[in-house]
């Protein structure tokens, strides 16, 4: 195609639209008379040796390409008959046009009242059009002598003859391809059977700014029904009028339409590459299937919004986002449309093995207006959905509820009450209900009310955000009260023999997910050891900070890194007799280093060793103990101990 050229003012947009009709209709209005004045010899002689030649040279200057009139097969009073006429591609433009024929019949006693309204039948015509790279599907450069352009031009007198043409094709054919980078993945459209007819006319109608004024206006009248190849029937009709501009204050005329679509057994999936390709923006999906069926109409007014009515259905549409790797199949719903949004009586949709089911309304003022709810679905197919492996094994059913879409067209706004159905197993924790109030947005998710109740007693709530950022960032609030930690440590290995009892915590963790840190503090009064304390999380690491056990006091810090942790730890004033009671009345401390994996807490898993210093009646033990297979072995050292108190 050729290269489209700058833009012009409106005013001088209409003015060159004038002049298009002016010359095509007096070309065809002399190519009609003259056809019809085929009667005297000279007559004869030119309509069937040279009206041909000059008519195609007359069109060939206005569309600035060449275009072939075949020759005249006929011609009589009432018209005259061209043969196969073509508008070839060029080595600019592959758009190309071939007709088998072109009539053109007319009434001359029309002439009494200076309009002539020829009617052009165009038969089996033949249309292939290519899509450029700017997105454009046709781009004509009209030919005009740019010394006719000036103030005084006749454009803007009334003709003395006035052409109003009628177009109608006959069983046309159109293939459309639209652009792609790559032109050996590009996939035509084939339309078939195009037949209708457009009108041309000049009629005095209401100014839309002021209904008491009349000005001239061109209506075009137009009606066609088509069917895409493999891809159901389209009938269009309509009317669309455009007044004369005003180009002494330089304002550009307004276009007023209605129009009417009845739509049978569409198919999406071979319409919308074309479909798609056609609009001033790039999408961010691509419709791959889909029936669609409808009866719309649509009016357009100078200052006012679209409007659109009817009833539209489609079965089993398919949509695949780029952002996603599983796309939206099995799309059904029933449509209603009234003036500027769209009704959905009922809408489901599955994203790979989640089903949802929605209802509501799209406003293009005001936005979605939605609610729904997803059925229940396997962690493992959401996760399969959206393509990502959890950080921990995760077993379960979830459902959500109360779902509502809201918000703009451009930001939408999802929020819905997320629940499970059954137990849920994370890692190898168990939990007998979850429940969340889930909202998204382009900025990221938002937890509310979040429960998660243990399947052997408990509770933790809270809330909490997830940002979509780069990095994205989590803020988390938890509160623990009566978590059975007995249970949840005796699945990680933590032996029967040790009792931590119920525990209470609060926790607030932040940052980036990969850099995470807060703050967890805890309390276990009812443990074998009772303990409490605080401890800071960074990254990977924790720090315990003075956690209260066994009458004294102990820190440190631990790291986990793939399934692996180590632990370094600093004790002091411990009552041992907590431990042993044949230890009553020992008070220990010292440094102790440990390691293992979260896989098994028993103490076969765990390795370690340290330096453990006691004191008792006044002496002192110095130990050196090392953890390995599951026994303690220690070297012990002692100091001014009264051995003959024993």
């Amino acid at each position: 195609m050729s290269n489209g050229s700058s833009p012009e003012p409106e005013s001088t947009n209409a003015k060159q639209r004038r002049r298009i009709w002016k010359t095509t209709g007096l070309t065809i209005g002399a190519i009609a008379i003259l056809g019809a004045a085929g009667g005297t010899l000279a007559a004869w002689i030119f309509v069937n040796e040279r009206l041909s030649p000059w008519a195609s040279q007359q069109l060939s200057d206005t569309l600035d390409r060449p275009v072939y009139l075949g020759e005249v097969e006929r011609a009589s009073l009432t018209g005259v008959r061209f043969g196969q006429s073509a508008m070839p591609a060029t080595a600019d433009d592959p758009d190309q046009l071939g007709v088998e024929t072109v009539t053109i019949r007319l009434n001359l006693l029309q002439l009494l009242t200076r309009t002539l309204r020829p009617r052009i039948t165009v038969e089996n015509p033949m249309v292939y059009v290519e899509q450029n790279a700017q997105g454009e599907w046709l781009d004509i450069d009209f030919n005009f002598d740019d010394d006719d352009d000036d103030e005084d031009d006749d454009d803007d007198r009334d003709p003395f003859i006035r052409i109003c043409p009628i177009v109608e094709s006959l069983n046309g054919d159109l293939t459309g391809l639209p652009y792609s980078e790559a032109p050996a993945t590009a996939r035509p459209l084939n339309i078939n059977a195009i037949t209708g007819s457009v009108e041309v006319a000049q009629v005095e109608t209401a100014d839309f700014s002021d209904q008491e004024t009349l000005v001239k206006a061109q209506t075009i009248t137009f009606d066609g029904s088509a069917e895409p190849e493999n891809a159901g029937t389209l009938v269009v009709s309509g009317v669309i009028q455009q007044p004369e501009s005003n180009e002494d204050d330089g304002t550009a005329s307004a276009i007023a339409a209605n129009l009417a679509l009845q739509a049978q057994g569409l198919d999406l999936g071979i319409l919308s590459p074309v479909l798609l390709a056609s609009l001033p923006q790039d999408l961010p999906f691509d419709v791959t299937s889909g029936l669609l069926n409808g009866n719309l109409e649509v009016s357009l007014a100078p200052e006012a919004e679209p409007s659109l009515t009817g009833t539209a259905s489609l079965r089993d549409g398919a949509i695949a986002f780029d952002a996603l790797t599983t796309p939206f199949t099995d799309i059904n719903t029933q449509a209603q449309f009234r003036d500027n949004g769209v009704r959905l009586d009922e809408i489901t949709a599955n994203f790979g093995e989640m089903s949802a089911v929605a209802t509501g309304t799209i406003d293009a003022r005001n936005g979605y207006d939605l609610t729904g709810e997803i059925f229940p679905v396997a962690l493992a197919d959401i996760a399969a959905a959206f393509d990502f492996e959890p950080p921990i094994p995760a077993e379960g059913t979830l459902r959500a509820e109360a779902v509502e879409i809201t918000g703009p067209l451009t930001q939408p706004l999802v929020a819905g009450n997320i629940l499970s159905t059954d137990v849920v197993t994370l890692d190898k924790v168990q939990f007998a209900n979850m429940a969340t109030r889930l909202s998204y947005s382009a900025a990221g998710l938002a937890f509310a009310n979040l429960s998660l109740e243990p399947l052997a007693g408990g509770s933790l709530t809270g809330e909490g955000a997830l940002s979509f950022g780069r990095p994205a960032t989590l803020a988390l609030q938890l509160t623990g009260q009566d978590l059975p930690a007995d249970a949840i440590g005796q699945a990680y290995g933590l032996p029967e023999t040790v009792v931590i009892g119920p525990v209470a915590l609060e926790a607030d963790i932040t940052g980036p997910l990969n850099d995470l840190n807060g703050l967890v503090t805890w309390n276990a009064p009812a443990g074998t050891y009772p303990t409490n304390g605080t401890a800071e999380i960074a990254a990977n690491t924790v720090v315990v900070q003075n956690a209260q056990i066994a009458g004294g006091t102990a820190s440190g810090t631990a790291t986990l890194n793939a399934g692996q942790w180590t632990a370094d730890v600093a004790a002091q004033g411990l009552q041992l007799g907590v431990f042993n009671r044949s230890l009553e009345g020992v008070v220990g401390g010292g440094d102790v280093r440990l390691a293992g994996s979260t896989a098994d807490f028993s103490l076969r898993g765990i390795r370690g060793d340290g330096d453990i210093t006691a004191a008792l009646l006044g002496g002192t033990f110095n130990s050196q103990v090392v953890l390995a297979n599951g026994a303690w072995t220690a070297d012990v050292t002692t100091r001014d101990f009264p051995v003959n108190q024993f």
